[in-house]
């Protein structure tokens, strides 16, 4: 679907506020004023606040998706496609907040809990494919199980939206760049050239 210049605007806008301050606390006016438009303006574009939320959700999960796809898609080795990844999660994880984390989590829109669950559906599917191409390609062990790779990404999807786990890191990135680096390395030293 096409998406005019107003829109993507008023789309932008309201990204930017709800990342940084979450879905409850931002509000139409603020959107308004971050966008330079009036509520006419927003109106005619958006039907309240959970419809460009939810637009704003579905954007950042098809950039984030389509990142993904390119790198675990590309020419690039599987060592080199894994730090890419982490780099990209770790970029992604930056500039978000908190309370935009909790409130996406917690969300009591259906339709947004729809959309996270089937973007979690599809991406997990795409996971286990690309886990079990790099196990025929002996990139990772023979013997691992890619289902418990599989129940250990929920896991780790799971304690995102957990309060206290969130609650032992200052913010969403610290947090995302904890667990990437305990599935890939566990326990070990990362090598200097991650």
């Amino acid at each position: 679907m096409k998406v005019s210049a107003t829109q993507l605007k008023i789309r932008n806008a309201a990204r930017d506020l709800f990342k940084r301050y979450g879905l409850k606390k931002v509000s139409i006016e603020d959107i308004c004023n971050s966008a330079e438009i009036s509520k006419m303006t927003f109106y005619r574009n958006f039907s309240n606040k959970s419809d460009i939320a939810y637009k704003v959700i579905e954007n950042e999960l098809i950039i984030g998706q389509n990142t993904y796809d390119e790198i675990m898609n590309s020419d690039m080795d599987f060592k080199k496609k894994i730090h890419e990844i982490i780099q990209k999660k770790n970029e992604n994880s930056q500039s978000i907040s908190m309370e935009f984390l909790s409130d996406i989590f917690n969300s009591e829109e259906a339709d947004i809990q729809k959309l996270i669950q089937n973007h979690t559906d599809l991406s997990i599917q795409k996971v286990r494919i690309f886990f079990n191409e790099a196990k025929e390609k002996n990139f990772i062990r023979k013997e691992i199980n890619i289902e418990l790779l599989i129940l250990m990404i929920n896991s780790f999807a799971q304690k995102m939206k957990d309060p206290a786990f969130l609650s032992i890191f200052k913010s969403p990135e610290e947090a995302v760049r904890e667990l990437n680096n305990f599935f890939f390395y566990g326990i070990m030293q990362i090598p200097d050239n991650e």
